[in-house]
């Protein structure tokens, strides 16, 4: 389902949706496939506008898509029979994935990619950004180490793009539009997404193009690559008809739609989601690229994603400071009663930030004992009246059944790194082992 690339030289990549080989504009129907394809301008990288309305997005959607529906294949539906099994449980695990689902339609229009790719991280990872096995694929898209060195995206242990949806998007919808131009067929882009470029190019030069029928290209291709494009398109078969396989599409109201929060500088994630008013586990779910608590200042793109809602008070309290003054934070507890505003008073901060960053009232009394978070540079001037509060090592004690990979997916870590950080050289877990899921800052 998703071997990216595993044969493939480095240009060999993502690769996406198939269609027959006309590019039909996002804001039309479905249509018989037009002459040959006609060059289209490029998105700019820029944010895209902000997602469709919840009224209209499933619609839009649907008008998007330019390949073959639910009939033009059983297997097409035989798969979304099967992923509509259970409505409740896929209702469920469809509205989970929905903002950020949204997210990518506003990417996709913008890029004038059609629609079916928006849900091909459906088809990969259920759009949970979970890391992979060392050397294998992450993220919504489920990229390889390879692909996305290709791509233009930056790994390391501080940082990973393809667990950034918005690097990891905008680096797979560019890649999209360039197998369109290569093979001027949606179909082959998927092929070329499951199998690699290469090896869809030498069935080509075997076999010639396919044309535009039937749904599923008569290429030998295997099973596997062969399925890929059918999961999608069922999935698109459900978007087009959800009465059919007794499915009720969810909505999102606007105020819960993702959208993109470019920094100047990097910031500390408890302080940005102080700022943002929502907790830490939901905003580095949806920011999982920076394996940290803090962005790292180099080897990373400074930005986050936020539900509308939080985006707007986020960037209110944003505003209250510089930007390189948001990056190096450190929790402290107070060795005497005080106010934010006396801190801020010592440490040229503004007490309103201060108070933003820790959901306090600047002018609020506070008690001897108070872990709050203060700037650096506030910490050394205010020493006598805090103390050093490193926030304890969060743990997990591992129970009877559990694995390395159930508490990495769990916690959403990588199962190299919970071997690092606890000094395990194999997979064996005895039941009681505490491990620890972070890295020292």
């Amino acid at each position: 389902m998703r071997r990216l690339l595993a044969a493939a030289a480095p240009a060999a990549l993502l690769a996406a949706c198939a269609q027959a080989p006309v590019r039909a504009p996002a804001p039309q129907p479905p249509a018989t496939p037009a002459s040959p394809p006609q060059e289209v301008a490029r998105a700019p990288q820029a944010p895209a506008p902000p997602a469709p309305a919840a009224s209209d997005a499933w619609e839009r959607l649907r008008r998007s898509f330019v390949m073959d529906g639910c009939d033009a294949d059983p297997d097409i539906a035989a798969w979304a029979r099967r992923y509509a099994a259970a409505p409740d449980r896929f209702e469920a695990q469809l509205g989970a994935a929905l903002p950020l689902l949204r997210y990518v339609q506003a990417q996709a229009e913008a890029a004038d990619v059609p629609g079916e790719f928006v849900l091909l991280p459906w088809v990969e990872s259920e759009y949970r950004a979970v890391p992979g096995a060392r050397g294998g694929p992450a993220g919504i898209w489920q990229i390889m180490p390879q692909t996305a060195r290709t791509l233009g995206l930056d790994l390391g242990r501080d940082y990973d793009g393809r667990l950034d949806v918005h690097a990891s998007t905008q680096a797979a919808l560019r890649l999209l539009r360039r197998y369109d131009d290569e093979f001027h067929d949606w179909r082959l882009a998927d092929m070329a997404f499951n199998v690699g470029e290469y090896r869809v190019k030498r069935l080509l030069d075997r076999h010639g193009a396919p044309g535009a029928s039937p749904a599923i290209p008569a290429l030998p291709v295997g099973r596997i690559t062969r399925e890929h494009l059918t999961r999608l398109l069922a999935m698109a078969c459900i978007v087009r008809e959800p009465a059919r396989f007794g499915v009720e599409l969810p909505r999102l109201d606007d105020g819960g739609r993702i959208v993109p929060v470019p920094l100047d500088a990097p910031i500390d994630l408890r302080v940005a989601a102080r700022l943002a008013g929502m907790p830490l586990e939901a905003l580095r779910a949806l920011n999982a690229g920076y394996r940290r608590t803090r962005m790292p200042a180099r080897g990373a793109p400074h930005h986050l994603l936020l539900p509308h809602d939080h985006a707007e008070r986020f960037r209110g309290a944003y505003a209250l400071m510089d930007a390189a003054r948001w990056s190096d934070w450190r929790e402290a507890r107070l060795r005497a009663p005080a106010t934010l505003q006396t801190l801020a008073a010592r440490g040229d901060v503004p007490a309103a930030a201060l108070a933003a960053a820790n959901a306090v009232d600047a002018d609020a009394p506070l008690s001897t004992g108070r872990t709050l978070l203060l700037p650096h540079a506030l910490l050394a001037q205010a020493g006598a009246q805090l103390a050093a509060a490193d926030a304890p090592t969060p743990t997990h004690t591992a129970q009877p059944g559990e694995s390395l990979w159930s508490i990495a997916r769990r916690y959403r870590v990588s199962v190299d790194d919970l071997r690092a950080w606890n000094g395990l050289a194999g997979d064996t877990l005895r039941p009681g082992r505490v491990l620890r899921l972070s890295a020292p800052d």
